[in-house]
């Protein structure tokens, strides 16, 4: 088997002008020129991170604008007309978001001066960790000290690798504060003084310091010291099985996070597409715990001390199988577990096996996993809190739990026993270059088969096992020639690695074996992917049918006019004859219905289901919660069944008692109550809309201007008044019924015609008494005399009338023979009547007062 190497190392260094021994230790002779390049390491490396933030805010802003998503920006203690718009703080939020991933918190402070209470003062701060920018500042100045470390001109001019690092780190920290404080962001609230908002904090400047320090360092030094530097071989060894541990948690981060971009792009559209990567990586360290079985801590707590003294303060614990859906939690540790298999293969590759035996062999991989948990713990928290003096405070966070390194330790003890019992056997299933490579060989030349079942950590012994050349160029006869590691190299340091089983010469397969290897690989990924792909299948088939599909088509049947499709999936529990409001005739000629919703959270417990959507209503907006059971559950579906719905009542109450109303043109029975000044109406149950009353056409004697009543998402009882006149066929009955009850009075011979609006007293001596209209009385409609809830209106005179009466008079007065005189006197009246209206008929009742 030949080995060449091919690996890379970097060039010794020039000794310094004029002869003597090249210097490879960090400290030289300070030059002040030196300091030029480690000056625009740092700026460069802040312009390069300023410039990434500005494309992480810009699509950021462009997600919250689509989809009317703007709305969320909405503040109601700040009038739109006076906030800008987010687009014009675009630079200002992108150097704050740098000040952020070094550690920075966003914060502002407001006072305002209160009536009664005087000066109040308050603030408010938010943290979160945008880790993508984070990573890209560490490795703009990594790779930026690296290659000015690789492309000085003058080797010699050069100051002290520290020294160096420092005055990056320093510049670096400058720009990131400096220019975040002056971006501040300032927001105009009436009456109200609000200091300028930033991120610049004691752990954005002590964040950028060390973080810019580390980074420079590194790369600085990962070119100035020499291969042969003992330094560099002790790091090799810690490095190692942080490697391993890095490319389990990479390749974790590389699966799970694209899969959840992809999934929360596909439910909340492009609003959670634009700004994953905000959110996505810091999200993918829960996503690392969680699938660890680590679990995320959720804690919140208020306080107020306005009026009354009130606290409360809660905590939760989020496991990977409490996910909803639960499968999600566990294909999560599914991936763990495969990774952790795959980490350990590589891990197995990696190792020093000249250092396997023994507590620190067992160890190493244990604790670089504890560090990477320890790592995502320190990463991960997120906070907001608002304190309001001594009137009100609230604070909230998450993070993952400090359990994580030690459960994190009990999985890199799985991946080294794997790497110990399982790894040996599945190496050969590794491609020989990518073995070689991730061995640090190069190029491999096959030699005779080795022994693949020795233990780990041993030389495989045998015929076939793989010698290694003592010169360059030279080897034993019959052996294939094999080029030396270099010095230093894990290979120099262990012949086991020269004759490790993963270089160990594959014989070709027989055409049958070939067959039968690829017929067990197929079958077995074939049922991994029916099994997957079932368990998949089967919780998406579920999903489609959870609780939230038949609140949505229960609010879409509402948007849509649909009242019986509404009542389909939410059976009010109602007499019919109630529901006469809640027909399709009546509800799809309603205005101002629901004209949007949105699913903010569904919630199973056992048997039951709390489904919270915002409903939208001409302007307004409403937090409804949806109930629901199952109803005769199915494998695949579990019949989720409404409990109730968004149903209210209208009361509909006429000023005058009538038969019926229309109601969006339908005709509605009416029972009214009438008592004096009092009258309770006719309530129906009623959907969320604006309904338009009238009154039905077969009221002949009856008029109403058509009047309007919306039904709100708020809840409660909607009022419908409905004033109603009479009609001009209702005046002119009335008038002629009148005019003929005048007609019959002045046909009368009394003095005093009884039910009359006229009379007069005449002694008994008179005689022929005839009455004559001087003046026909004008007539006026009103139901004031009755008051607003009457039965009927009241017809009196705008104008008096005037009668004579005519008669003749015994002059004689008892006193011989009559002696009759005709005489005669005029007088005015008022006639007054009630108007009815019953069973289609107009009565008067008269009266003369």
């Amino acid at each position: 088997m030949s080995i060449e190497n091919h690996s890379h190392h970097p060039e010794p260094e020039l000794p310094p002008a004029g002869g003597g021994p090249v210097v490879s230790s960090p400290a030289r002779s300070f030059a002040p020129q030196s300091l030029l390049p480690s000056i625009m390491v740092g700026a460069v490396s802040y312009g390069g991170t300023l410039l990434v933030s500005l494309v992480i805010v810009l699509l950021a802003i462009a997600g919250l604008s689509s989809a009317d998503q703007a709305k969320a920006l909405d503040n109601p203690f700040l009038p739109r007309e006076v906030t800008p718009s987010p687009w014009q703080w675009l630079f200002q939020l992108a150097a704050q978001l740098v000040a952020m991933s070094q550690f920075g918190a966003l914060g502002t402070s407001a006072e305002v001066t209160a009536p009664f209470v005087g000066s109040v003062h308050g603030s408010a701060s938010v943290f979160a960790l945008p880790l993508l920018l984070t990573v890209v500042s560490l490795g703009l100045c990594f790779a930026a000290s690296r290659w000015t470390a690789r492309h000085r001109q003058a080797p010699g001019l050069t100051g002290g690798l520290w020294s160096e690092a420092l005055v990056t780190a320093a510049v670096f920290a400058l720009l990131v504060n400096v220019v975040a404080a002056l971006a501040s962001i300032t927001v105009p609230v009436p009456q109200v003084k609000v200091s300028p908002i930033n991120a610049v904090t004691f752990g954005s400047v002590l964040g950028s310091l060390v973080l810019g320090y580390a980074a420079s360092a590194a790369g600085l030094w990962s070119v100035r010291t020499s291969a042969q530097d003992p330094r560099k071989a002790a790091l090799a060894k810690w490095l190692r099985p942080a490697s391993a541990a890095g490319v389990h948690g990479a390749l974790f981060l590389v699966i799970a996070v694209p899969a959840f971009v992809i999934v929360a792009g596909v439910k909340a559209g492009w609003v959670a597409t634009l700004t994953a990567p905000l959110w996505a990586p810091p999200a993918g360290l829960y996503l690392l715990g969680l699938g660890h079985l680590s679990p995320i801590s959720a804690s919140w707590s208020t306080s107020s001390s306005f009026m009354t003294s009130t606290s409360s303060q809660d905590s939760v614990f989020v496991f990977a199988p409490g996910l909803d859906p639960a499968w999600a939690g566990w294909l999560l540790v599914l991936l763990a577990l495969l990774l952790t298999v795959v980490t350990s293969v590589f891990w197995f590759l990696r190792r020093d096996h000249a250092r396997i035996n023994g507590i620190g062999g067992w160890l190493a991989l244990p604790a670089a996993f504890a560090a990477l948990g320890l790592v995502a713990v320190a990463l991960s928290p997120a906070s907001a809190s608002v304190d309001g003096s001594s009137f009100v405070s609230a604070s909230s966070g998450s993070s993952l739990t400090l359990l994580t390194p030690l459960i994190m330790l009990v999985w890199g003890a799985g991946a080294e026993a794997s790497a110990r019992y399982l790894a040996p056997q599945l190496v050969r299933f590794v491609p020989a270059p990518l073995a070689a490579h991730l061995l640090g060989h190069g190029e491999v030349t096959q030699g005779p088969a080795l022994d693949t079942d020795a233990p780990a950590g041993t030389t495989p012994a045998g015929d076939g096992a793989a010698t290694v050349a003592a010169q360059p160029g030279t080897a034993p006869s019959g052996t294939q020639p094999v080029t030396a590691p270099p010095a230093g190299h894990p290979a120099s340091a262990s012949p086991a690695l020269t004759t490790h089983p993963a270089l160990a010469p594959r014989e070709p397969l027989t055409p049958k074996a070939k067959k039968a290897l690829a017929f067990s690989f197929g079958g077995a990924g074939l049922a991994v992917l029916l099994v997957v792909g079932s368990l998949v299948a089967v919780n998406v088939i579920k999903d489609s049918n959870g609780p939230d599909k038949p609140v949505t088509a229960y609010l879409q049947a509402l948007v849509d006019g649909k009242a019986s499709r509404a009542l389909e999936l939410a059976d009010p529990g109602v007499a019919n004859d109630q529901r006469v409001l809640l027909s399709d005739a009546v509800y799809s000629k309603a205005s101002k219905r629901i004209d949007a919703f949105e699913i903010v959270s569904s919630k199973v417990t056992e048997d039951s289901a709390a489904v919270v959507a915002d409903v939208h209503q001409d302007g307004r907006k409403n937090r409804s919660t949806f109930t629901l059971h199952k109803a005769s559950p199915e494998f695949l579906d579990e019949h989720w069944t409404l409990d109730s719905g968004l149903l209210n009542k209208l009361t509909i109450t006429p000023s005058v008692s009538v038969r019926a109303v229309t109601v969006n043109g339908q005709e509605v029975p009416v029972t009214v109550s009438t008592s004096g000044y009092q009258s309770s109406g006719q309530t129906y149950p009623a959907l969320p809309g604006e309904y338009t009353l009238g009154l039905s056409a077969s009221e002949k004697y009856l008029s109403a201007e058509k009047s309007t009543s919306l039904v709100t998402i708020d809840g409660g009882t909607a009022s419908a008044p409905l004033t109603v006149g009479p009609s001009n066929a209702l005046v002119s009955e009335a008038s002629t019924q009148a005019d003929a009850h005048l007609t019959e009075c002045l046909k009368s011979t009394e003095a005093n015609p009884s039910g009359c609006p006229f009379g007069t007293y005449l002694s008994s001596s008179t005689r022929n008494i005839k009455w004559s209209l001087v003046r026909k009385p004008a007539y006026q409609f009103s139901n004031e005399a009755t008051g607003p809830f009457s039965s009927g209106w009241q017809i009196h005179s705008d104008e008096t009338g005037k009668v004579k009466v005519s008669y003749e008079r015994d002059s004689s007065y008892g006193f011989g023979t009559p002696s009759w005189k005709p005489d005669s006197e005029t007088q005015s009246f008022t006639l007054r009547a009630t108007v009815t209206v019953e069973n289609g008929a107009v009565k008067l009742e008269y009266s003369r007062y």
